[in-house]
């Protein structure tokens, strides 16, 4: 809220933009034409988590600190140019927060104590009734007194202040901010999830001049939403729901200022091209660069006339950057938005959302950067560039830091914390879960510090998003079948948040453009904790009439929601477009009489050794060596024939590849016979990075075996088990080693039951573990 005692505009954009840049000359004027002015009087009214420095949502125990600030610039020490009798009243919420004993002060816009005050009614000028959780400060200088320095010792009534009064911004602002602090209740009767915590709204009252007539200045109330503290989604994003402004990305153009500004930004923020003192408190700009007059440079010193008030940094904007931390420079034509923060607590972005799905989780967020590093200004007037300045602790100069809220359909559910001046962008937000027929909700960034030096900084890439689930077809995502088989494929469905469980299989036959359900909707699922995420695995077998040679390339995905309602609307299911299955249907012939027992290899000075063990031979055959770079274009690289010997109960074969293997191969053998009738071994995939001991591939999910390959550094006895959640081993084998890639296997799995089990493997002390998932019969 803002109290104007005649001043004319300008005056007052003269007034910050020599203060701002030109100092001395400031002063003079100050000193001989401040009666004129009369006086400004501003007010706010903030609050910061004290519990959570970093940023977060709120929780019982969560400790808050109340922040109301007064600033009053100009006037003197004359009863009809200062404002007099001036106290703050307040209420605390007893019924949700406890008061937090002697926890009243004054300190300075950049958190500075200034001073403490006792609870009771006493020779200080502030107290609290605990009874009822009314509380009030009396501010200001004792009546008569002369001393800038005066901050309301001893005084049990209102006193008097004018902009020299300290602590003192350049020594035309008095800037004072009455704190006191509270815990939301975590003993009974404990705050619950999902309740809203009422901050009373409290008021300023004062007198201007000499007249008699309170002025007040009364808070809205703040809603505080109770929520657990998720962080960021864990997963992948998807689509932004923020409408227009590129998607919240602000767009790019070659001109330093976007012409006109943005409605992303409401009132009473105002717009204004970039120069060396714009924009300046309480306006924002738009640009591609943060100077003053349109320098890319952001290593010239300071202060200097191309950076904006001489000190703020010359940067770019965020998106797309390399380095999301860095951000892009002052050269990218990106657009971003930069606020000069004043002392009300306004509204940075607001936007209402709609199409949201219902009892889904979204991620609000955006990136930020505190882009002064030295806006500070010290109790006595001093500035960060001035002689005798005093810094704040850790030698910090940047000022007042920048405190964001973020609130949805009017709650604040999350605060960023104090962002300090580090050069580099930071991203801040929470998560949050629609209700159950929930579609749409308004969405507030706001400033939650107040202004005076420092609290200027910028905001981009704001988005709205869903937090999507993590999905991992098995056996492979480009499996082979032959024609008129079967082909039973898996798909596991990880998520941090224990939602999406409903599902349903799909077919696309036209390289996935269009897709049809091979499933009805299925589900809840019931997904297991694996220790970080939840997960399920579901499962189905492709029938032999959809195995024809017809329908290789055909593709399946699993689409998942959050509900029925959501499986049935396009717009609320998802999946994961990066890994869809494609089958590849071979025309393998009649089944052949011999079979692959065992197919292993190795990797030896950058050349690929492939050993396969088969059956019995009842007739010639011959076996094509196919290898794959990608895992499925395949390639016929040698040809060896077989043995024909029918005596023999096992036949071994060796081959190596001419060619090097420069990371990673995939190889599989086609065993043929004279009227080309075939079958193909499984794939093995070898690779130049071998660690010690590593798992190639696991079948994952399993049922009614579990196969794995190892690969190894050296030969030697190994040892595997299977232990249950619990830590119980429930299968144990020994196995001979051989360097390369082995393939094990655990038989007679069908009888464990259901659930998450870890698969263990040591040789010589060197011990790999995986979790698997044991899929119902």
């Amino acid at each position: 809220m803002k109290i104007l005692v005649p001043v004319t505009t300008p005056a007052k954009n003269l007034f910050a933009v020599l203060r701002e840049n030109y100092y001395p000359i400031f002063i003079l004027l100050l000193l001989f034409t401040t009666p004129c002015f009369g006086q400004t009087v501003t007010t706010g009214k903030s609050y910061i988590n004290i519990s959570r420095p970093n940023g977060g949502t709120f929780l019982p125990g969560d400790t808050i600190e109340v922040r109301a600030t007064i600033a009053v610039t100009g006037g003197s020490n004359v009863s009809t140019s200062r404002i007099n009798s001036i106290r703050y009243n307040d209420t605390i919420n007893l019924a949700k927060l406890t008061y937090l004993p002697n926890s009243l002060r004054m300190i300075s816009n950049e958190g500075r104590t200034q001073r403490t005050f006792l609870d009771p009614s006493d020779t200080d000028s502030a107290h609290i009734d605990l009874a009822s959780g009314r509380l009030r400060f009396n501010i200001g200088a004792t009546s008569g007194a002369a001393d800038v320095n005066a901050q309301g010792i001893g005084i049990t009534n209102a006193g008097f202040l004018w902009g020299a009064t300290r602590p003192t911004f350049y020594n035309s602002s008095c800037i004072r901010v009455y704190v006191y602090r509270a815990q939301i209740k975590n003993t009974p009767p404990i705050v619950a999830v999902d309740t809203t915590v009422i901050l009373s709204a409290g008021n300023f009252r004062y007198r201007i001049g000499s007249s008699g007539t309170d002025q007040v200045s009364n808070f809205s109330p703040y809603r505080i939403k109770i929520a657990p503290n998720y962080g960021l989604c864990t997963n992948s994003i998807g689509a932004n729901a923020v409408i227009g402004e590129s998607g919240g990305t602000f767009g790019s153009g070659a001109t330093q200022n976007r012409a006109g500004g943005t409605t992303f930004v409401p009132l009473p923020y105002t717009f204004l091209n970039f120069s060396n003192g714009t924009p300046n408190d309480n306006f924002y700009g738009l640009a591609n660069r943060t100077s003053g007059n349109g320098s890319t440079n952001n290593n010239i010193g300071y202060p200097n006339a191309a950076r904006v008030f001489n000190v703020w940094d010359i940067i770019g904007d965020h998106t797309g950057a390399a380095n999301p931390i860095a951000g892009n420079p002052a050269t990218n034509t990106g657009y971003a938005v930069i606020i000069n923060a004043s002392y009300e607590t306004n509204r940075a972005f607001t936007q209402n959302i709609t199409g949201l799905c219902e009892e889904t989780y979204y991620e609000f967020s955006a990136w930020f950067r505190n882009i002064c590093r030295r806006c500070g200004c010290d109790s006595s007037g001093k500035g960060s560039g001035t002689s005798g300045y005093v810094p704040g602790p850790g030698n910090d100069s940047s000022g007042v830091r920048p405190n964001l809220s973020f609130q949805i359909n009017g709650e604040e559910y999350y605060t960023s914390g104090n962002l300090a001046y580090t050069g580099e962008w930071i991203k801040k937000g929470f998560v949050y879960k629609t209700r159950p027929g929930q579609t749409s909700m308004t969405v507030t960034i706001r400033n939650n510090a107040p202004g005076g030096g420092g609290n200027d900084w910028a905001i981009d890439d704001i988005a709205v998003s869903t937090c999507l689930p993590n999905m991992k077809y098995s056996p492979s995502i480009t499996p082979n079948v032959c024609s008129s088989g079967t082909l039973n494929i898996f798909d596991t469905i990880r998520s941090f948040f224990n939602n999406y469980s409903y599902y349903k299989w799909q077919r696309s036959t036209d390289g996935g453009t269009n897709w049809t359900d091979v499933t009805a909707p299925l589900g809840p699922a019931a997904p297991v904790w694996n220790g970080t995420e939840w997960q399920y695995v579901t499962g189905y077998t492709i029938p032999p009439p959809f195995t024809t040679v017809a329908n290789s390339g055909n593709k399946y995905r699993v689409v998942v929601a959050t509900s029925l309602t959501n499986l049935g609307n396009a717009s609320c299911r998802s999946t994961d477009p990066t890994s869809i299955v494609t089958i590849t249907v071979i025309d393998c012939g009649p089944p052949l009489d011999t079979r692959f027992i065992s197919f292993g290899g190795k990797v030896t000075n950058n050349k690929a050794s492939l050993k396969w063990v088969t059956g019995v031979e009842e007739e010639p055959l011959e076996y094509d060596i196919e290898k794959s770079t990608n895992g499925t274009t395949y390639t016929t690289i040698g040809t060896v024939a077989g043995y024909n010997n029918p005596g023999a109960s096992q036949n071994t074969y060796v081959f190596t590849d001419p060619e090097d293997v420069t990371s990673k191969a995939h190889y599989r053998i086609k065993m043929r016979t004279q009227d080309n009738q075939s079958t193909y071994s499984r794939t093995l995939q070898l690779s130049t990075l071998l660690e010690p001991l590593t798992f190639v591939s696991v079948i994952n999910p399993f049922n009614n075996e579990l196969v794995f390959d190892v690969a190894s550094s050296k030969d030697g006895q190994s040892k595997a088990e299977l232990a249950d959640q619990f830590g119980r081993t429930v299968l144990r084998k020994t196995i001979d080693m051989r360097e390369g890639v082995n393939q094990l296997m655990f038989g007679n799995t069908g009888i464990l039951s259901p659930g998450l089990y870890v698969l263990r493997v040591e040789i010589d002390g060197k011990v790999i573990h995986k979790k698997v998932m044991k899929q119902q019969n």
